[in-house]
């Protein structure tokens, strides 16, 4: 079977960021987070979970190494309520349409991205796949949502105090533009076979 979720990047309205991707049913939730990070265009150096309701809600999935873990029949779980991703089929938590989790990628900057399970069919899918999406990947180590906006504000405006360092900062040569609306559906795919 096939699951297409909806991936939203919480509490950045403008340009709305998300992707919508296929895989199939039975990879774990550690593949999820790296299909995620393939789509999104993140660079996977960061700390991440999924919880139902984003860091700090329980229960927890994460790839800790943490020798507390103990298998059971249904899930790998340690005394704290937190769950290995990587022992975790996603189709044993996404049973319906519309059943959501929340993904936290960098606890620093704490971009959540809400993952809702929003189509099941019965195709067969041997590698994920990108379907569509819209804005560009945040930069990373930014500061998150604030810290993005602000740095779309300072890349708007060459006379900007602040815009000679940003550009440097961020690897751009002065004049480039930064286009925060520009997601490329055939790019992401090409991520995704890397993984």
């Amino acid at each position: 079977m096939a699951y297409e979720f909806k991936i939203t990047l919480r509490d950045i309205k403008e340009p709305v960021i998300w992707r919508t991707i296929k895989v199939n049913d039975s990879i774990t939730f550690h593949d999820l987070h790296h299909i995620i990070q393939q789509v999104m265009g993140w660079e996977c150096c960061h700390m991440h979970q999924f919880s139902p309701k984003g860091y700090g809600s329980y229960p927890t999935l994460t790839d800790y190494s943490d020798d507390r873990f103990e298998s059971s029949n249904r899930f790998a779980v340690n005394a704290k309520g937190c769950f290995n991703i990587a022992e975790i089929k996603i189709n044993q938590y996404f049973t319906a349409v519309k059943d959501k989790m929340i993904y936290t990628y960098d606890f620093g900057d704490d971009w959540q991205h809400e993952v809702v399970l929003t189509k099941i069919t019965d195709e067969i899918m041997l590698h994920p796949i990108c379907i569509d999406g819209h804005g560009a990947c945040p930069f990373e180590d930014c500061g998150g949502v604030w810290g993005y906006l602000d740095n779309l504000e300072i890349l708007k405006n060459k006379k900007h105090p602040e815009y000679k360092e940003t550009i440097s900062w961020l690897g751009m040569k002065d004049g480039t533009k930064w286009d925060a609306d520009l997601f490329d559906v055939d790019r992401a795919n090409v991520r995704l076979r890397g993984i």
